[in-house]
């Protein structure tokens, strides 16, 4: 402690004008100079000026402190490369990760970099072809045009057969025609608009498989929305009834033997199909097993029985009645 005192009473009569705040405050605050630069300049103890600077309470903070500075490229490139380590091991997040800069935020980084490229060297491509004669590069578009003329780029993109042959008859999308082609899907779009080669959704997704994702994705929406009541083809809950003893594996087997074991809508074999034919009730009366209201359907034809009913009871009845006409 003895030293220390000693040390500034020292120091105080060798450098009096640092004890003064006003000098302090010209120096430090008012001059922005940095500590380093005002230790050099005067020759002074680093100690004892940092700790006058403390007593007075003259502090920077490290914006100001480096104001005006410009930092060194060595310097910079230490800080970018710690900084990609950081973010390639995920120790620290790029600022504008999924952020978009704001119009402000664009307008003065344009203010920023406005003449920032003035007096850079170009590419030695413009500068080959700055050197060539106005004359000769006049020339050499001539030929060139005359070398590609009747050539187009993208012969087919406007081609109405083109275009029916790839998005009609191939089913291709306008995204795969345009990767073909090396072009912009726009363009593509645009003729197919202007030729009235327009698809609708379901016949551009058709042959195309859900994704496993986008298919739980709606089996967890639907769960619960459309059951029983919510239903709209919900008949009061006659699907839960139990189905009578006469209708058994020995009937379906019968009545499958007796339609040629062939679908009675699509006509396709039992064969061809991976399970056997439904046995469908026309009056839709689980009660009702005669042979005349009983009928083998394939299962994709099964389930479209299920909606509108009153046009399939029609349908079914018909179509018994012109082959009991047909026998008789």
């Amino acid at each position: 402690m003895r030293n220390n005192k000693r040390k500034r009473l020292y120091n105080k009569e060798k450098y009096p004008f640092m004890c003064d705040f006003n000098w302090l405050h010209k120096e430090y605050i008012i001059l922005n100079k940095s500590g380093h630069q005002i230790i050099k300049e005067f020759n002074l103890p680093k100690w004892f000026f940092y700790k006058e600077l403390k007593r007075y309470n003259l502090t920077k903070s490290h914006k100001d402190a480096h104001k005006g500075q410009t930092m060194t490229r060595e310097a910079r490139n230490k800080i970018s490369n710690t900084l990609k380590i950081m973010y390639a091991n995920g120790q620290r997040e790029p600022p504008m990760k999924n952020k978009k800069h704001s119009i402000e935020s664009k307008r003065k980084i344009s203010i920023g970099n406005k003449g920032k490229n003035k007096g850079r060297k170009r590419p030695d491509v413009t500068l080959r072809l700055l050197k060539i004669p106005i004359l000769n590069r006049k020339e050499q578009a001539l030929k060139m045009g005359l070398a590609n003329k009747g050539q187009t780029k993208y012969p087919q993109y406007n081609n109405y057969d083109f275009l029916y042959r790839e998005y009609i008859v191939n089913k291709k999308s306008c995204k795969q025609i345009a990767k073909e082609l090396n072009i912009d899907k726009s363009l593509v779009w645009y003729w197919l608009k202007n030729h009235n080669l327009i698809r609708s959704i379901s016949e551009a997704k058709k042959g195309i498989p859900m994704p496993l994702q986008a298919r739980l994705k709606l089996s967890r929406y639907w769960t619960g929305r459309i059951a029983l009541e919510n239903n709209p083809n919900w008949q009061g809950g006659i699907s839960f009834e139990p189905y009578t003893p006469e209708f058994n594996k020995r009937l379906k087997e019968y009545i499958r033997q007796k339609y040629s074991y062939l679908c009675q809508l699509c006509f396709k074999s039992q064969n061809g199909l991976r399970r056997k034919l439904s046995i469908h009730h026309i009056d839709y009366n689980k009660k009702n097993c005669s042979e005349n209201n009983l009928i083998p359907l394939c299962d994709p034809c099964h389930s479209r029985t299920h909606n509108n009913r009153s046009y399939w009871l029609e349908f079914f009845d018909s179509k018994c009645m012109i082959s009991v006409l047909e026998k008789w």
